[in-house]
């Protein structure tokens, strides 16, 4: 049955919600304090008043902006990692407020619109030169990148001041922590279970500290950015790509808690990255392999794919497309990172005014159609405000092409400048804030709040499945 999951066992979810509750309210208390930030909404501007040089060496000197509410390994028994403590690895500094803007030279406001992977745990002669060369503004980390807890720290810490010197400004830091199947950091980080079961419990209070717990031990290292969580409602039984990282098979089942995730991540210091617009639940293929089509009818949409994102259009930090076509939003054929229609129904119609992203353009699904290079350029024309790609070996061209389409009119440089100011609005609020120290990683209270977890999936009858 296609509800399942999000349908049964809702009456016992109801019955454990007062325990589960009163299960958070213990670990807060071995936690000392369970974070939460007011909700709130945000207008993507950028200040143009640049901050002092006396002040860009003091943390204490600059103006914390507070964010508002707004893709492995299985879990099991909780994590019995030793503490992590900070040795040799100097505190990560707060990154100064943006001094370039729509005046600065092309190159480097290009570079602020792409996202880079690289293959090495540390800062090379491959990522390096990017930065220096092509102005790259951001980076995603993946398994290969990651290595003891100080040593993400130091690699993060070169990255940022690699990027400062090279365009004025920090990076976003990303990796995919979703909990579950997919995550890029394994222990001694905390292990969460997959989303899936934090929405069958239903409870936003439990949500949230699991997202605080999340955005914490990420900030700690340096990496500023979750590509998650996942906002997708899995409807179809067959759907395995996506399957237990959603929330739920239904639309309520996930709004009830994707927006008290993301204010987690908000109270632990990370940015949200809500995926995978306008959603891969219901897809039989999986977009890494090769191209995919939903064959919904737009009132199905708005009754099941769209409502998580209305949800949080106010919220989440960015939106990441899918590299998925829907038929009834654009008939063309084009995938949603590459497809102006669909961009503009989560621009303009749900209002989200924050980033959108695209995913990976190396997946199979734009790899059968396009290059790397021409799907960036693409995407750029539809009204996505930054392009990922995981190849390093990818990001030089797609740099020329962009600069390239804007040279002979294919990309107008307000179109560039538009971007900008979104990606710059994410920086000044996300880069701000201050990292917390490496020892809130793997703590006894952050085990024994998985395991109230795991207490109150087993308690409301909440199965894993894929």
């Amino acid at each position: 049955m296609r509800n399942q999951i999000g349908t049964s066992g809702r009456g016992a979810r109801r019955m454990v919600l007062g325990a589960a509750v009163m299960a958070t309210a213990a670990i807060c208390v071995l936690a000392s304090a369970c974070a939460r930030s007011d909700a709130r909404t945000f207008a993507p501007t950028v200040s143009t008043t640049p901050t002092p040089a006396a002040a860009l060496g003091s943390a204490a000197s600059q103006t914390v902006l507070v964010p508002r509410e707004t893709s492995v390994t299985g879990v099991g028994a909780p994590v019995q990692a030793p503490l992590v403590t900070p040795t040799r690895v100097p505190p990560l500094a707060v990154v100064p407020q943006s001094p370039i803007g729509s005046g600065s030279p092309l190159e480097v406001k290009v570079g602020q619109l792409i996202m880079a992977g690289f293959s090495r745990p540390f800062v090379d002669d491959e990522i390096g030169p990017l930065i220096d060369t092509y102005h790259i503004g951001n980076v995603v980390l993946l398994s290969h990148n990651i290595g003891a807890p100080s040593d993400i720290r130091a690699m993060t810490n070169l990255l940022q001041e690699r990027a400062r010197a090279a365009n004025g400004v920090g990076m976003l830091i990303a990796t995919d922590q979703e909990g579950g199947r997919v995550i890029r950091l394994d222990p001694p980080f905390t292990q969460f279970p997959p989303a899936r079961e934090i929405g069958c419990i239903g409870n936003g209070d439990l949500a949230r500290e699991s997202g605080r717990i999340t955005g914490s031990e990420m900030r700690s290292v340096g990496i500023n950015v979750d590509l998650a969580p996942d906002a997708d409602v899995v409807d179809n039984p067959q759907n395995t790509v996506i399957g237990d990282r959603s929330f739920g098979t239904d639309a309520a089942a996930v709004v009830a808690v994707l927006p008290a995730y993301i204010d987690g991540l908000h109270a632990g210091g990370a940015g949200a990255t809500a995926k995978h617009f306008p959603g891969h639940g219901s897809t039989d293929g999986d977009s890494h392999d090769g191209p995919v089509t939903v064959e919904k009818t737009r009132a199905e949409l708005e009754a099941t794919e769209l409502p998580p994102f209305r949800a949080i259009a106010k919220t989440s930090d960015l939106v990441m497309m899918a590299n998925v076509a829907y038929s009834a939003l654009d008939p063309s054929g084009l995938p949603g990172g590459l497809s102006a229609p669909i961009v503009s129904v989560l621009r303009d119609d749900i209002g989200f005014g924050g980033v959108i992203i695209t995913d990976d353009l190396a997946m199979g699904a734009i790899q059968s159609r396009w290059s790397t290079a021409a799907a960036a350029v693409i995407a750029l024309q539809a009204g996505v405000d930054i392009v990922l790609a995981k190849d390093a070996g990818d990001i030089a061209g797609i740099h020329e092409a962009i600069m390239q389409a804007v040279a002979d009119g294919r990309l107008s440089e307000s179109r560039i400048d538009g971007s900008l100011a979104r990606v710059l609005a994410a920086k000044q609020r996300i880069l701000a804030k201050p990292a917390p120290p490496l020892d809130v990683i793997g703590t006894e209270a952050n085990r024994a709040f998985v395991e109230a977890l795991a207490s109150a999936a087993a308690n409301a009858g909440c199965g894993r499945s894929r």
